[in-house]
């Protein structure tokens, strides 16, 4: 009987991680088949390599913490539409991310949220919306807020991740 549970509970665990991030992967569902698109996707095995050839040991030490990194650019003005961006945002808050800051830079509207658990963040989420562009990234893994100051990120749009306030 134990033995069925186990197998039972490491066969739904993978169901329980994709809800959590639902609103995440249906956005990039929808918007990936565009050609205006572009995707950079990291997990597991390739953040692990890049960790071993950084040769500053913060950095190397915060990517081993990242397990998984995704950003999202559409370089097409309005390709994405307004209510998918607000959907987008509401389905983050109800799976339990919070706001963290919002800064606006001329036209530029960059929100950060996050999701904790046990005293831990395990999830970071970037928008970037100039109204020519839309960039999204989104980190999951287990940092602290400690961890955050180390965060250097040098894709589009990861400059504003500079911006995060340091606890």
């Amino acid at each position: 009987m134990k033995n069925l549970l186990v197998i039972l509970s490491l066969t739904i665990l993978p169901l329980f991680s994709f809800a959590q991030n639902q609103p995440i992967e249906t956005f990039y569902n929808k918007y990936m088949q565009f050609s205006e698109v572009s995707n950079i996707n990291l997990e597991g095995w390739l953040l692990q390599m890049v960790a071993s050839y950084t040769d500053d040991s913060d950095s190397a030490d915060l990517i081993e913490k990242i397990t998984k990194l995704r950003v999202m650019i559409v370089d097409e003005k309005g390709l994405v539409a307004k209510s998918d961006k607000i959907n987008l945002m509401k389905g983050l808050k109800k799976k339990g991310f919070e706001d963290l800051m919002q800064v606006r830079d001329g036209n530029s509207k960059i929100d950060f949220m996050l999701r904790e658990s046990n005293k831990k963040i395990t999830n970071v989420i970037m928008t970037v919306d100039d109204g020519d562009s839309f960039i999204l990234l989104s980190l999951e893994g287990n940092m602290s807020w400690k961890d955050l100051k180390n965060l250097n990120i040098e894709v589009d749009g990861g400059e504003h991740l500079k911006n995060i306030p340091r606890a």
